[in-house]
């Protein structure tokens, strides 16, 4: 991200992200979703369905397990694979199958059929040859004439947790969870803001220059997010109204550190702090603390005292998700592994994330330095609190629901993935 590649008013850029990304106008960069990578979202970035395996390891999705071993699948695919957030679908050749757009279709294309989800959950317990294989399902409870892929009313139903789809046969769609909903001014996309023309940004608050304020989605189309979208930062000052302080300015991200975690969530439930309903209806999920980030990053975007711009800021909040990496996205697949292997203790691979992001923040800005991290706010809400957060971060204000102070991290007397100093062969 060195160079500009997405500049407004500019005809001969690519201001369209590859037409899948939004350009941030500021600094001339492009967001890009699960899927696509690069300074213009035009490099392609797969994540397989690949299971793991309890004695480690990962094993592609269309190779059959060796099971000479007793091992636990946490993820797999026997159907067709969406390799753009590593989900598995049922494949084009039964009647509720999932049909890509063509290879030549523009980047982003909808699909031509969007068939139902698999998930990890409805996966066979025997291969196409009799041999068994990673699931828990007879195969004619999924392909069956009766099963899940092939009936109208199947016998067999898998669970529907992929976020945007409901209905009793997962053939419904609803409204995804964003951070909030794209300010109405924008697509979301299981976490991921496609903002609309003249709005950019994580939440789609930012207008480029010319475009004037106005309603979004929630005061048309889509009635049931009203209660959720809330931006006084996005909206032109009253005249004379007074500034609340202090002014907090969220960064701008890289998707990969906070809505991709999202897109790549196993269950529309795990890592959100809401979800929508069968009607739209808004259902909040507050039974563990791993939601908190979403939700808090939400309430940094819809506060009073957001500032869009970073020069007038008091204070920076880090809007990154290592609770959701660490739970569910770590060991539901093989990527990200950000600069680790598989097998690794999730600390491993979060702490990697951290510190890509403080690289990140003090290549792209220069507000670090001003306080030398002091007047950062960073969240760590998973098991360990801030105990094995980066010393590169240790400056930064961190909000955190405990800090140990009994045994250390390696007696036992935590959760064992977060035994950080553990060997890996």
């Amino acid at each position: 991200m060195g160079s500009k590649t997405c500049l407004w008013g500019d005809p001969d850029s690519p201001a369209q992200c590859n037409f899948v990304g939004v350009c941030d106008h500021l600094k001339g960069w492009c967001r890009c979703p699960a899927g696509w990578a690069g300074d213009d979202c035009n490099t392609r970035k797969r994540r397989p369905c690949s299971q793991k395996h309890r004695h480690g390891g990962f094993e592609p999705y269309d190779k059959p397990a060796n099971l000479s071993e007793p091992r636990q699948l946490m993820s797999g695919c026997a159907g067709l694979c969406d390799e753009d957030i590593g989900y598995c679908m049922c494949d084009t050749q039964y009647r509720f199958g999932h049909e890509f757009a063509p290879v030549d279709a523009p980047p982003g294309s909808p699909p031509v059929k969007r068939g139902r989800p698999q998930g990890f959950h409805c996966q066979p317990s025997v291969e196409e040859h009799g041999n068994p294989s990673f699931g828990d399902n007879p195969p004619e409870e999924l392909w069956g004439a009766e099963g899940w892929c092939q009936a109208d009313e199947p016998s067999h139903l898998c669970p529907c947790i992929l976020d945007g789809r409901g209905g009793p046969f997962c053939m419904g769609y609803t409204e995804m969870m964003c951070p909030n909903q794209c300010n109405g001014h924008g697509e979301c996309n299981l976490g991921f803001c496609k903002c609309h023309d003249g709005w950019w940004g994580q939440d789609c608050a930012y207008r480029t220059p010319g475009t004037l304020w106005s309603p979004g989605l929630q005061e048309g189309e889509r009635p049931w997010i009203k209660d959720l979208v809330h931006t006084p930062a996005s909206k032109d000052p009253e005249p004379g109204a007074t500034r609340k302080r202090p002014r907090i300015y969220v960064y701008e991200l890289p998707a990969l550190y906070n809505a991709w975690m999202l897109q790549y969530r196993p269950d529309k439930g795990t890592c959100v702090h809401r979800m929508f309903d069968d009607a739209n209806g808004t259902r909040w999920v507050d039974e563990w603390l791993y939601a908190v980030e979403p939700g808090l990053h939400e309430a940094m975007l819809q506060s009073e005292h957001r500032t869009l711009d970073p020069e007038e800021a008091d204070y920076f909040y880090i809007p990154v998700y290592t609770s959701c990496y660490i739970y569910p996205i770590h060991g539901f697949s093989d990527s990200p592994y950000f600069h680790s292997a598989y097998g690794i203790p999730r600390v491993y691979g979060a702490v990697n994330m951290l510190i890509e992001v403080y690289q990140w923040i003090r290549t792209h800005h220069p507000y670090w330095e001003r306080n030398q991290g002091r007047d950062h706010i960073i969240l760590q809400s998973h098991d360990e609190g801030s105990c094995w957060l980066p010393a590169v971060l240790r400056n930064a204000t961190l909000l955190t629901h405990w800090g140990r102070t009994d045994m250390g991290h390696r007696s036992n007397t935590g959760f064992g993935s977060d035994n950080y100093t553990q060997l890996v062969e």
